[in-house]
């Protein structure tokens, strides 16, 4: 497995294959949307020492800038700028949305994704949810598409909603302060 961001970090530090190897799944499972030319960039910052004074490169010190990347781009951009939110994301994983704004907030980024072309397949099937409870959403429309996946009913609703909301004019479906 040879990594383009892989190739540009062993210019300057001996990284071994299986560390690739692992961080790089790793890297799937947090962060499934990052790039290469994003990880290219954390890297170059990484070896610049902008994420403090590099001892050794494994997999625990790669993960914390990429973390420390994550959090600073999260901080200086809108919420909108950040990533949807995959549908394999768990409830137990860190990055899952816990408070009813997060959800709000998830929702209207995953609908301006689906108007700039983004498949509501791609996206995680509890935002179904989310508007269900909010009663934008009848409680068993998924029934409609069940036929074994309910994730993928749920967000062929989505699809669905969203085309509606479309035809409405919206920009956004959640008015957030």
């Amino acid at each position: 497995m040879t990594n383009v961001a892989f190739e540009y970090l062993r210019q300057f530090k001996k990284v071994s294959n299986e560390v690739e190897e692992l961080v790089m799944k790793l890297l799937k499972k947090r962060f499934p949307t990052i790039s290469t030319n994003e990880l290219v960039e954390i890297f170059e910052k990484g070896i610049a020492g902008d994420y403090g004074k590099i001892y050794t490169i494994d997999p625990e010190t790669l993960l914390d800038w990429v973390k420390s990347y994550m959090n600073r781009k999260g901080q200086a951009n809108s919420y909108y700028e950040t990533p949807i939110l995959p549908p394999n994301v768990s409830m137990t994983d860190m990055n899952y949305p816990q408070k009813m704004e997060d959800w709000h907030k998830e929702v209207n980024k995953s609908f301006t994704a689906f108007l700039n072309g983004v498949s509501t397949l791609d996206m995680h099937p509890h935002i179904y949810d989310r508007l269900m409870v909010d009663g934008k959403i009848n409680m068993n429309a998924y029934q409609k598409y069940y036929e074994e996946d309910v994730n993928e009913a749920k967000q062929l609703v989505l699809k669905d909603y969203f085309n509606e909301a479309k035809k409405k004019g919206y920009s956004y479906i959640y008015f957030i302060k």
